[in-house]
């Protein structure tokens, strides 16, 4: 079975967070109300693809373990016979 592991740090330091947020509003109009996401850093090998049947999961420590099967999206939807 191939496996693709990583690990995320999600701490943040922060003192660099209001210099984060200055630079990125310093050109890009931000309305009040915005949430700052800042993506991802898991990202697989570029031969990696999930596939039916493998399962996706995460574990936060203080939290648990979420995990969902990859399915086909065209098994999603029931096919009529019109």
């Amino acid at each position: 079975m191939n496996v693709a592991r990583s690990t995320l740090l999600v701490s943040w330091p922060g003192e660099a967070f209001p210099e984060f947020v200055a630079w990125l509003v310093r050109d890009n109009p931000v309305p009040v109300g915005s949430v700052l996401l800042t993506g991802t850093g898991l990202v697989p090998p570029d031969d990696f693809t999930l596939r039916p049947g493998h399962v996706v999961g995460i574990h936060v420590p203080e939290i648990g373990t979420l995990t969902n099967p990859v399915v086909c999206a065209g098994d999603l939807f029931v096919r009529s016979s019109r």
